[in-house]
């Protein structure tokens, strides 16, 4: 768990006891997901659905920290985020960790806050499309010990589709 502790050691010899100034004791995550944030407005959920984006147009998720199988509600921290385009077989190709085996990365958040083992995170507009994308979540930013992709893939479509008609 998380909180603020105290030490305290106790004489046992010809050592002196005493107290140690408090310090913090942060919550860790086993894993992380990513999805929308209407989908699930329970504060405690670890799931959910990504929707199909539209290219050229910037769109937010919510990253959750979990532990334990539950939102890790302690953990606050900074998380790499990364799109990811599945470049194999769309739908199949996943390793343990949910990304794709195959893959390029699309965007970069080098550093994104996460508070109370839940924030929403920003997304630049993605010029092309993609029809496999997952969110890549890495913890610490550098020398990462916990790397997780979103549970879900999703799509991202042209804004519209322009068709010219020419007599042959």
């Amino acid at each position: 768990s998380s909180g603020t502790c105290t030490l305290t050691a106790t004489k046992t010899s010809s050592i002196e006891s005493g107290t140690s100034n408090s310090f913090s004791v942060l919550a860790s995550a086993s894993s992380f997901n990513a999805f929308e944030t209407a989908t699930t407005p329970n504060p405690g959920a670890v799931t959910g659905y990504i929707f199909t984006k539209i290219a050229g147009t910037t769109f937010g998720l919510d990253v959750v920290a979990i532990a334990g199988g539950t939102q890790a509600t302690g953990f606050s921290g900074n998380v790499k985020v990364e799109l990811l385009a599945n470049t194999g077989t769309p739908g199949s190709g996943y390793g343990a960790d949910n990304c794709p085996s195959a893959n390029s990365v699309i965007q970069t958040i080098a550093s994104s806050a996460i508070a109370g083992g839940r924030s929403t995170v920003s997304f630049s507009a993605v010029a092309n499309v993609y029809r496999d994308v997952r969110v890549r979540i890495s913890y610490p930013t550098s020398s990462p010990t916990v790397i997780t992709c979103s549970t879900d893939s999703f799509a991202m479509r042209p804004a519209q589709l322009t068709f010219a008609v020419s007599d042959g």
